[in-house]
């Protein structure tokens, strides 16, 4: 739970615009997806299979 309002603290001071919690969530779910194709494709990486498993279980669960 304190890692949710870590992102909710996040996302609302970087942004004006109150996000909601789940909106939190799937921005930064959004952004470690950029983030870790831009890592992967730098380094001529394959991408792990295995983390976009976990993103989506985490969008699942909200």
């Amino acid at each position: 739970m304190a890692a949710k309002n870590e992102v909710f603290k996040h996302f609302t001071k970087r942004d004006n615009n109150r996000f909601e919690e789940k909106q939190a969530i799937v921005a930064l779910s959004v952004r470690l997806i950029k983030v870790n194709y831009a890592l992967f494709t730098q380094y001529n990486l394959n991408m792990p299979p295995k983390l976009f498993y976990y993103i989506n279980e985490i969008l699942r669960k909200y």
